[in-house]
């Protein structure tokens, strides 16, 4: 894997690994963290991941999402894909694509409101709201996006379909990886539930809630559940309170 920051638009800034090193080599199922990069972001300002990832003849590479273009969801603006390494040259173009990139990336702030992580589904990431770029939300919306806009640095753990058993099976198994990405927020909002109706009882996912709870108190993380996001439909497109 080779990576690059580009900000501004055009300026490319090499993301080195263990120390200097230009790419990494990573195994499957395992993590890794960049070296520190020294660029100064202003608030409210737009800037790019590139990565390349490389495999063997035979072998597959991992793939987050299909991205079409303009598409925006999960705190990212995913635009294209080309051959070749284009980290550190080229321009890339706006298409639909597998595309690969960082889980999280971690910076020194200058708000000293804190970091907030969210746990949620598609309501929490904004899936298919409408251009969130411009409205300002962060690039996701959602109804965190809405309620917190650029005020907080957030950690976003939503995901579409997401649940308290998906969630709970997660931070056990990649435990070692959830420590560096929780030591870098301060609270954490938990909205999952809706999607555990269907397979758990209360009991199951009372149980869940607390140990996701305690994952997160462990790490000296101040904690806030919302009620469960209910499921409702409209005969109007929800234009009325009244015909939902």
């Amino acid at each position: 894997i080779t990576a690059s920051l580009e900000y501004p638009a055009g300026t490319l800034t090499k993301i080195t690994f263990k120390n200097g090193d230009n790419s990494v080599f990573l195994k499957r199922g395992f993590g890794i963290t960049s070296d520190f990069v020294k660029v100064f972001i202003p608030e409210n300002t737009q800037y790019w991941i590139r990565t390349c990832v490389t495999v063997n003849a035979g072998q597959k590479w991992c793939r987050i999402i299909v991205a079409s273009t303009g598409y925006y969801a999960y705190g990212q603006a995913f635009e294209g894909i080309l051959a070749g390494d284009n980290t550190m040259s080229g321009t890339i173009p706006q298409t639909t694509s597998y595309c690969y990139g960082p889980t999280a990336i971690l910076g020194v702030a200058s708000t000293t409101k804190g970091s907030i992580a969210l746990y949620g589904d598609s309501i929490s990431c904004g899936s298919g709201d409408n251009n969130p770029v411009l409205l300002r939300y962060n690039f996701a919306g959602g109804i965190f996006g809405r309620a917190f806009g650029y005020a907080y640095n957030t950690l976003s753990l939503n995901n579409p379909g997401c649940s308290l058993a998906v969630v709970q099976k997660s931070l056990s198994i990649n435990y070692k990886y959830y420590d560096e990405l929780l030591s870098a927020v301060q609270f954490f909002i938990c909205n999952l539930g809706v999607n555990d109706f269907t397979t758990n009882s209360a009991s199951v996912m009372q149980a869940s809630y607390i140990n996701i709870w305690y994952t997160n108190y462990s790490h000296g993380i101040k904690g806030y559940q919302t009620t469960i996001t209910p499921y409702n439909s409209s005969t109007d497109s929800w234009a009325t309170l009244t015909n939902q």
